[in-house]
């Protein structure tokens, strides 16, 4: 049945039933690849984070010393 011939009650219903249809497909990690995947991103960003301001103390002292 298309959805647009559908009523509103009958369209919800299906996508929830849809819904929980693709929720049963999804694969969860194990706790343990939670926690590694977690220190992988914070590591990341870290180091991101000091990159950034090790780009901007190097651009600060070049800025100053070419127009101070």
């Amino acid at each position: 049945m298309e959805a647009a011939t559908m009523a509103p009650v009958e369209r919800t219903a299906k996508y929830v039933r849809d819904v929980q249809a693709e929720m049963r497909k999804v694969v969860w990690p194990t706790r343990q690849q939670l926690v590694a995947y977690t220190l992988a991103l914070i590591s990341s960003v870290v180091v991101g984070a000091l990159f950034l301001y090790l780009c901007d103390v190097v651009f600060h002292f070049g800025l100053g010393f070419v127009v101070g």
